[in-house]
């Protein structure tokens, strides 16, 4: 396939150019690596999207397509692939194929094989008991692998992305694509180029958090000390390996509104902190503003391959077959980065606090600040001071919010600010800015209402970004309840 012509690569823009994700159903493909999709695409970079299946055995948010949806695998399969349409058009993605579709060819239909829970804590997927003969995890190696070994042969990616062993949640799909998918990279020899997706404990921990905090009071939360599900991998297991982080955050409207196409199958709530989603169970789930992916062949072997998160030993060692002294691409990090935030609360109050601080001591000190311009025989004054006021009122409680993920650290700040303004601006200290309004500028000899300009301006200022993060949230929350009631 001929080469496109890519923009440079930005800052923290994914390390691949062309890449082929392989998934199991609609929507798998926009949970776990939808960011790194767009991403790519937004650079100018190839994605081709391989789904398995068409989550013809999935179950339906109610209310959502016609009766019935549920339980008419036809029905639901076309349904789906409409939605998957629309995810990808949000993505940017305009390369999605389901495996067996092989243009000028035979046709081989992967049927969805359904899931249930296994018993006990934790959310670990099982195959079930009335799965059709067509089930995708029951589907013979020797059929299925030569359908994607023609797609990874015309596309030619330079990185193939998939679950890692356990299949993210033990889904018997999920594992039959990760199986699939590392088999037709051994046969053609890009085991180097393979990568599964992973999600380091620390970030998974810190999310599950947030989402208890966070989540819509009837949806429900994942028990703080529940079992990890199989995609989550110990951070100094993720370093070692080579793993890396790719900041997908630029993303998130594109990845919002692909999750939402998806809309027999997911809820999506927009959140200050932390965007979350739902599954038909109603169990709240973090979308991540990172995606994270380890080698299927570590960087520098060192003894056996170690099994990748939640995976069994067994398919670790297939994954690296007789390829395991290959080197795995470069990894864009030796280890994984920090998250640019502050997450923790007692940092969120002590960034509101300090916030508060440096715009009421500033605000003070600055705001009579005036710039005399000559016109004639007369001299104006612009008020440089408050003008400089506005746009820290603005421009701190936006950054310091948006660092934070907090919408309290605003609003923190706001009253941090209030309390010292009035005491640094009060006649006893000598300020005199309460009262500024029956005084006289030194500057300009004329009657000076800075001081209560001062305090309206900042007041505003910050009102207007709380109201706008507010407003952000609140708009999620609507348009959640209008997808609930949605008939498409």
């Amino acid at each position: 396939m001929p080469e496109s012509s890519p923009r440079p690569l930005p800052a923290g823009a994914p390390p691949f150019r062309r890449i082929v994700a392989v998934h199991a159903h609609p929507d798998d493909e926009t949970i776990t690596m939808g960011g790194t999709c767009a991403a790519i695409v937004a650079t100018g970079g190839q994605v081709t999207v391989v789904t398995c299946t068409r989550g013809e055995r999935g179950e339906v948010m109610p209310g959502v397509g016609a009766p019935g949806l549920e339980g008419d695998p036809d029905a639901l399969g076309a349904f789906r692939e409409g939605e998957i349409a629309g995810a990808m058009q949000a993505l940017g993605v305009t390369d999605q194929r389901f495996l067996g579709d092989a243009p000028g060819g035979p046709i081989r239909r992967f049927t969805d094989s359904g899931m249930a829970w296994a018993p006990g804590p934790g959310r670990r997927a099982i195959a079930p008991p009335d799965m059709p003969e067509t089930a995708w995890c029951h589907a013979p190696l020797d059929e299925a692998l030569p359908y994607l070994v023609q797609v990874l042969r015309e596309v030619q990616p330079d990185a193939i992305l998939t679950y890692e062993p356990g299949g993210g949640y033990g889904h018997p799909d999920h594992v039959r694509a990760h199986d699939v998918t590392v088999a037709a990279a051994r046969e053609l020899g890009l085991l180097d180029k393979l990568w599964y997706n992973v999600i380091p404990e620390s970030d998974y921990a810190w999310s599950v958090r947030v989402a208890h905090e966070t989540a819509p009071k009837d949806w429900q939360r994942t028990p703080l000390d529940a079992p990890r599900p199989a995609r989550v991998i110990d951070d100094a297991e993720f370093a070692a390996r080579g793993g890396i982080t790719i900041d997908v955050s630029a993303t998130r409207t594109a990845r919002l509104e692909a999750l939402s196409r998806h809309a027999t199958q997911a809820r999506v709530q927009e959140g200050v902190e932390l965007d979350l989603f739902a599954m038909t169970d109603l169990v709240a789930q973090p979308l991540l503003p990172r995606e994270y992916y380890v080698p299927a062949v570590p960087a520098v072997p060192a003894g056996p391959a170690a099994p990748a998160a939640g995976g069994d030993a067994a398919s670790s060692a297939a994954a690296a077959g007789g390829d395991a002294a290959s080197p795995a691409p470069a990894a864009s990090e030796s280890k994984p980065a920090k998250p640019q935030q502050i997450s923790t609360r007692r940092g969120a109050w002590i960034t509101g606090l300090l916030s508060g601080l440096l715009l009421a001591v500033v605000g003070v000190a600055i705001h009579r600040w005036v710039l005399p311009v000559n016109s004639g025989d007369a001299v104006h004054y612009l008020p440089v001071g408050l003008a400089l006021v506005f746009v820290l009122g603005v421009s701190l409680p936006l950054y310091i919010v948006t660092l934070t993920q907090r919408l309290q650290t605003g609003l923190i700040a706001l009253v941090t600010w209030l309390v010292f303004a009035v005491i640094l601006g009060g006649p006893t200290v000598g300020g005199g800015t309460l009262v500024s309004g029956y005084a006289v500028n030194p500057t300009t000899g004329a009657q000076d209402f800075s001081g209560v300009l001062y305090y309206l301006l900042s007041l505003v200022a910050q009102v207007c970004v709380l109201l706008f993060f507010w407003v952000r949230r609140l708009r999620g929350i609507i348009r959640d309840s209008a997808r609930r009631g949605a008939v498409t």
